[in-house]
């Protein structure tokens, strides 16, 4: 199994039947304010019909890491045990990325050159049809907001929290993992099914096709999440899943991302 300092400090512990509903209904509660919160920022905000005429989309990510926090905030938890000590990333992602290429048999360096190789691709292709400041702009959306803002409330709070009345008895590649996992899949998923609905415009069209994408992939950025005990791993992951989809796959990725 991989271990860091951080996994230690998670919360392992299970809870009965009641203790298990509330934690659903809390992250369940969290995630419908937030997501409402922002799309009536988007909506009827000056600030936020600027945003959306700049082709952006950076307040739901942020909305929902202020979400998380400040619902860690309120009940006084740690925050290592969410995996969000912000200064110990940078190495708690060298840690993961030594024990990736030591399960791979490759070299250190060779992993992280691949990942450079992986980004300098995306940032290539993604510079036809775009100016530089169009992919600067496209670029720090999807790391500073999105891959942030998800993987800090989703992988961060979400999972930790269910992580805390839900057992986790299955080992998955040497990785105990549970149905606070697949919970919080489901729910990013059900996330993504909304990418396309706008319910103040009343407009109900569901993205199925991509919930069912983004919930396979909460399932592998929460096993991450289990093994390395961070979520900074995660966030360079689901910042380069999102740049592969816009760069390389841009028709699929207007496809199923659509935004209201």
């Amino acid at each position: 199994m991989i271990s860091t300092p951080n996994q230690g400090a998670q919360i392992l512990s299970s809870g009965g039947w009641r203790a298990k509903i509330g934690a659903v209904v809390e992250v369940s509660f969290v995630l419908a304010l937030a997501h409402v919160v922002c799309r009536a920022f988007k909506q009827f905000t000056e600030l936020g019909r600027a945003e959306s005429a700049a082709h952006g989309n950076f307040s739901p990510g942020w909305t929902m890491a202020m979400a998380a926090g400040a619902v860690v905030l309120l009940h006084r938890r740690a925050w290592g045990a969410y995996g969000l000590v912000l200064f110990a990333w940078p190495q708690e992602l060298r840690g993961a990325m030594r024990n990736a290429t030591s399960r791979l048999r490759v070299s250190e360096i060779g992993g992280w050159a691949l990942l450079g190789a992986w980004l300098l691709v995306c940032l290539g292709v993604g510079l036809h049809g775009r100016s530089l400041g169009q992919l600067a702009w496209l670029v720090a959306w999807q790391f500073f907001a999105t891959a942030i803002g998800e993987e800090v409330f989703f992988r961060g709070y979400v999972q930790t929290r269910l992580n805390g009345v839900f057992s986790r008895s299955c080992s998955v590649r040497g990785v105990l993992c549970g149905w606070g996992l697949v919970v919080m899949a489901v729910l990013f998923g059900a996330l993504h099914a909304f990418n396309t609905v706008d319910y103040f415009g009343g407009r109900f069209t569901f993205a199925w096709s991509l919930a069912v994408g983004t919930a396979g992939t909460g399932l592998l950025f929460g096993w991450v999440r289990e093994a390395t005990g961070s979520v900074a791993p995660g966030i360079v992951l689901h910042f380069l899943n999102n740049l592969t989809w816009i760069t390389l796959l841009p028709e699929i990725s207007e496809r199923w991302i659509g935004r209201p």
